[in-house]
Order: C-alpha cells, then structure tokens, then sequence
C-alpha cells in the first residue's frame, strides 16, 4: 500500500483549508489575516495543490483574486469535505462532554430485580441521551461475541486478561430463617445440628453444598448439608422462605 508520500492524491488538508480561505476573503492577504498566518504561507499551500492537480485553481492579479471554472467545481467540492470536517469534530466533542449511546449491561437476574431496577431510572435522568439494555442472565456470558459492554457479577477474580474487573462492592453469605421457622425447630446447638434442616440454598449447580462455619472462639467447623431446594434465582429462594 503506497504511503502519503509515495501516492499524490493524499495531500495534506492544509491546502484545501487556505484554498477556501482565499475564495472566501477573496485574497491572499485578507486570507493570511483570518488565519494568523503569513501571506507567504498561504500562497505556498495554494500554488503546491494547484502543482499537484496539474491545473489552475485561481486567476491572480494585482488588485484581486477570481476562480476559474475548474477552480469553482474544486472549491464547491473542497467546501463540502471542510464542512463534514467540521461536523464530525463537533460530534465528537458532543461525545466527550455528553455522554450519547446505547450501553448493553448483563447481570444477574436477581441482581437486575432487587439493585439496577432501583439504579437505573436515577441513571437515565442524569444522561438522557443514553440508553441502556439490561441482559438480565445467570448464565456465562462473551462479552465480545454478544457485545456486552458491562457484566456485572458476583466472582472473585477474572479468568480471562483480556478484560478488565472493577470491584462494586463485596458481600457475605449467611444462615438466615424466618422467625416461624425458628420457633418450629429446636435450638442449635453444634454446627452439626444443621444437617437435619430443610435448607435452601443459592447455587447453580447439583453439588451438594458445603460451609465453613466459624464460631465465636474462632474455632471452625465445616458441615456439608442436602438442600431441599436450590436455584440461582434470589426471588424464588425469598419466596419459599416466607
């Protein structure tokens, strides 16, 4: 592939910019001024891309400076880039002050019903020209083959380097039950006394559960129990514990 210098119909943007300069302040010197350049900088760049097209672009004389005709096709032509120039860079710098867009999140589907139902509505006043989709899942997800542009999970490391983690928050797993439940069982006594209950348990996989309890003497104990019920899902386990 030829490079800018090997191949001449890649010139510098420089010269279209001070060509439309001098047509529109129709001359060297009011063109010069209006850019804060020296006069002899101006002509330089207009009779170099005049060099490069091979043709007159301008009829110069003493007291003014006119188009010719191919000069008036090219400068219509040379205005419409300048102004598409002009265009993207203010869409860009819309970009960078306001954030705009669509953002795919996957999370959890508990994560989306008890925390982002909450976030989100508060995040959409704050940057109404974004938009947001929620893949609410508990499956593994590729973020780049299902471009997923946030996934937020419950893990403590990254497998894969290519992406980046940042922590949220951090959270803890505990034995909970509901006063009813409490006043039909008897009281615990050894961590072992556990085993006998109907559990339910948050997981996704069949294996049989086990914890590492610690007491207040530090002393620790782990005990492996049967759940009667397990699932990823949080709103089902709240349910069947009330």
């Amino acid at each position: 592939m030829p490079s800018w210098r090997e191949d001449e119909r890649l010139h510098d943007l420089n010269d279209l910019l001070f060509f439309a300069a001098v047509v529109e302040h129709s001359g060297f010197s009011a063109a010069a001024r209006s850019l804060n350049l020296p006069k002899s900088s101006v002509s330089r760049h207009v009779g170099r891309l005049e060099d490069r097209l091979g043709v007159r672009l301008l009829e110069r004389s003493t007291r003014n400076v006119r188009l010719t005709e191919i000069g008036s096709s090219y400068y219509a032509r040379c205005k419409a880039i300048l102004s598409e120039l002009e265009t993207a860079e203010q869409d860009l710098a819309l970009l960078r002050s306001d954030p705009i867009g669509t953002i795919r999140v996957s999370c959890p589907t508990g994560l989306a019903q008890y925390a982002l139902a909450r976030i989100v509505p508060g995040f959409l006043a704050d940057y109404p020209l974004v938009r947001v989709q929620i893949i609410a899942t508990n499956r593994a997800v590729d973020l780049i083959e299902e471009k997923v542009d946030v996934a937020i999970r419950a893990r403590t490391r990254l497998n894969d380097e290519t992406l980046t983690m940042r922590r949220l928050g951090s959270s803890t797993f505990v034995f909970v039950a509901s006063p009813d439940f409490v006043d039909r069982h008897p009281v615990l006594v050894h961590p072992s006394d556990i085993t006998g209950l109907p559990f339910l348990s948050f997981q996704e996989d069949t294996a049989r559960p086990s914890w590492t309890l610690t007491g207040p003497d530090e002393a620790a104990a782990v005990v492996a129990f049967d759940p009667i019920l397990w699932t990823s899902e949080f709103s089902i386990l709240v349910e069947a514990a009330c």
